[in-house]
C-alpha cells in the first residue's frame, strides 16, 4: 500500500531558503475541481526538505529539465547520492530518487540543494513536488473520528462551522476566540488532525499529553484545502494520549480576542 505525502503536508520540514506554492506546472495534486497543484523549490546551497516516515520504500517526486540544478540525497542521516537534475527536455512529476527494501520502522529522507548546476542548465533550482511512501505490511489500522465524537471535549468558543460536502462527514467545528481549546482523547501510536487551510484561517497551539509541541498556521496564500492534515504526531507510545488544540492570535492577542478561525474537521488514529 502506498501513501502520497504532498510537499506542503506537515511531515515535510524545510530548512533554509525555499520558495513555496509554485503553480507554474501541472504538479501532483492538480485536478479539474481542485485547481493546479503546488511544489517547492530552492537554488540555495544547504536548503533542505526532510521527510520522516514509516515504511519500506520512499520516492522523491520532483522535476527534471533545462532549468534544474544538482541535489544531494540523504537517508537516515547518511549521504546516498548526488543527482544532476538537468535534462534537455522537461519532465514534471518525475521520480527523482527511490529507496526500497528498507527495514520496517521510522526513516528520514532528506533532499538538499547544492547551489550548483550542470553547465548546460540555466539555474541551480531543485523542486520538491511530493513523496510516495510504501507502507509496512500489515499497514497500520486507521480509525477516523468525526468532529462530533464524544472523545473530543470542546471548551467555550467552539461552534458548528456549517455544512459542506468538502469536509469529512460534511460537518466541522470552528473557533475564533484566542484561548479556545479542544482536547481529543485517543489510544494509538500516531494521530492526524484534519482541518482546513484557507485564505483567512488562523493559528493554533498544539500539545500532546499536556506538553506543548508546536504552533500550526492554517493560512494558505494560494489554494484552500479541506480535509487537510494540518498536524501529525507519530512515534507515540502505545496507549492513551490527549491532543489539545488552542486558538492563538498572530500577534500575541489577549485571551478572548476574536481572530481568524481554526477548524477541526476530524482526527485519524493510527494503531500499529
Amino acid at each position: 500500500m502506498r501513501s502520497r505525502i504532498e510537499e506542503s503536508d506537515a511531515p515535510v520540514i524545510y530548512t533554509g531558503a525555499w520558495n513555496f506554492y509554485d503553480v507554474a506546472r501541472y504538479w501532483s495534486d492538480t485536478s479539474l475541481p481542485g485547481g493546479t497543484g503546488t511544489a517547492s523549490y530552492s537554488a540555495v546551497a544547504g536548503a533542505r526538505a526532510e521527510l520522516t516516515f514509516k515504511g519500506t520504500a520512499v520516492s522523491w517526486v520532483g522535476m527534471r529539465g533545462p532549468i534544474l540544478g544538482i541535489a544531494d540525497v540523504y537517508l537516515d542521516g547518511a549521504f546516498v547520492q548526488r543527482i544532476d537534475l538537468y535534462s534537455a527536455t522537461e519532465e514534471v512529476q518525475a521520480a527523482i530518487f527511490t529507496a526500497s527494501g528498507l527495514a520496517s520502522g521510522t526513516h528520514t529522507l532528506r533532499v538538499e540543494a547544492t547551489g550548483t548546476k550542470n553547465p548546460a542548465s540555466s539555474t541551480a533550482r531543485i523542486y520538491v513536488d511530493t513523496f510516495d511512501v510504501t507502507l509496512p505490511t500489515p499497514a497500520p489500522h486507521v480509525t477516523r473520528v468525526a468532529d462530533t465524537d464524544a472523545a473530543i471535549a470542546y471548551a467555550a468558543g467552539w461552534s458548528a462551522a456549517g455544512t459542506s460536502s468538502l469536509w469529512s462527514g460534511a460537518n466541522a467545528k470552528e473557533a475564533k476566540t484566542v484561548g479556545a481549546q479542544a482536547t481529543f482523547s485517543f489510544s494509538g501510536t500516531a494521530v492526524r488532525w484534519l482541518g482546513e487551510r484557507g485564505f483567512a484561517t488562523g493559528v493554533a497551539r498544539v500539545s500532546i499529553d499536556g506538553q506543548f509541541v508546536g504552533v500550526v498556521d492554517t493560512r494558505t496564500p494560494f489554494q484552500e484545502e479541506y480535509q487537510e492534515p494540518v498536524f501529525i504526531a507519530t512515534g507515540l507510545a502505545p496507549g492513551a494520549h490527549t491532543l489539545t488544540i488552542e486558538v492563538a492570535g498572530r500577534n500575541n492577542e489577549a485571551p478572548g480576542t476574536i481572530v481568524e478561525r481554526v477548524v477541526i474537521d476530524a482526527f485519524d488514529i493510527y494503531q500499529q
